[in-house]
């Protein structure tokens, strides 16, 4: 049996997060993978190390419109993950003079990520045990690559 979520369910609780979570208390078992959900990756923001610029980072978040870039090498490993709060972090690490901003210290080189064939229960848990909000998680293959990124606001939106 294959189930799916509505986003009336989501939005009829007290909260999104509170409904997501219920879902993880659930008996039902879902065939669905993180991979079904996820953006695409050559739909996802995406910087090279041997393109890594504070100026190539900002325009990968500002023109992939999720507060984000993922980070790779040119075989698509996934080396981790710059987010608005990184950069933001990084400049006040340096008020005194913005120039002193490495590229490679925005990285967030060990961040929460999901493989693609995780299920959805197990993606679901994953977020629950975080000790920080999640809004979006990158998805790796089991030898490291980036397949893409799953963004919960894309999700419960229905918009994937």
């Amino acid at each position: 049996v294959t189930s799916s979520v509505s986003g009336s369910y989501l939005f009829k609780g007290p909260s999104v997060g509170h409904q997501l979570m219920n879902l993880t208390k659930r008996s039902i078992e879902s065939n669905y993978k993180v991979e079904d959900f996820m953006t695409p990756l050559d739909e996802c923001p995406v910087v090279y190390l041997d393109q890594l610029t504070v100026e190539s980072i900002l325009t990968a978040i500002e023109n992939g419109k999720l507060g984000f870039t993922l980070v790779m090498d040119k075989q698509n490993k996934f080396e981790g993950i710059i987010s608005n709060a990184d950069v933001r972090k990084g400049f006040l690490r340096h008020l005194a003079d913005f120039n002193q901003v490495s590229p490679e210290e925005l990285i967030n080189q060990s961040p929460i990520t999901v493989k693609g064939e995780a299920t959805v229960v197990e993606m679901l848990k994953l977020v629950k045990e975080s000790p920080f909000s999640v809004s979006y998680l990158p998805v790796l293959s089991n030898d490291n690559k980036a397949l893409g990124v799953l963004n919960f606001a894309n999700l419960v939106k229905a918009e994937l």
